[in-house]
């Protein structure tokens, strides 16, 4: 019996304002321009495309005062209140997809208040038979990072890009942990990088 045809999508992680604004400005660009290429690259070569991204309700209410991440923002807020304090809260501007990177209709968008995403990422993906997923965004060692551990650990493949590496070196060593793709020694990253970038229909 004949394999399965590969199938393949991009998750964009966490391309948000309330993250992209803390870049200086020629590394936001320099980020937003390889997205872009990415996801428009993805678009025409029909991949299933989902977005993922943190926001909390006002008051960062359900978040423990003692996580290492999200408590500081929830203590803060409990201080000086939703109009002074609101990084990724629902109702503000800088919680939505950067504008440049707006999902289209029939684009999944999966909101979260936790470092992983949950299973729902892997429901979007299974109902669409998705063997080989490309992982982009914002950050490497946070959003990125989780959202390929939870594809690795489902028996998944990671596809890197690196045409599309966000930032250059002299970036790279002096912002934390943002990149587009994985690092290339990635031990759970099995997909080949193709040299023409984005020529796999879905």
């Amino acid at each position: 019996m004949a394999e399965p045809p590969e199938r393949y999508a991009l998750v964009m992680c966490d391309a948000q304002p309330d993250l992209l604004n803390s870049l200086p400005e020629e590394a936001r660009s320099e980020l937003l321009r390889n997205l872009q290429q990415l996801l428009e690259g993805a678009r025409r070569a029909n991949w299933q495309i989902v977005f993922t991204g943190l926001r909390f309700p006002s008051g960062y209410a359900g978040v423990p005062k003692r996580h290492r991440v999200f408590g500081g923002l929830q203590r803060l807020n409990e201080k000086q209140g939703d109009e002074r304090v609101h990084w990724f809260m629902e109702g503000f501007p800088g919680t939505d997809i950067a504008p440049d990177l707006a999902p289209l209709e029939g684009e999944e968008v999966l909101w979260r208040q936790r470092m992983r995403p949950d299973d729902r990422l892997l429901d979007v993906l299974r109902a669409k038979n998705i063997t080989k997923v490309a992982v982009a965004g914002l950050k490497t060692g946070q959003g990125v990072l989780q959202a390929a551990e939870l594809l690795a650990d489902d028996g998944l493949l990671l596809y890197l890009a690196p045409l599309v590496l966000a930032l250059s070196a002299k970036y790279a060593m002096n912002i934390e942990g943002v990149a587009v793709m994985l690092p290339k020694n990635c031990t759970y990253c099995s997909a080949k990088p193709q040299r023409s970038g984005l020529n796999h229909s879905a």
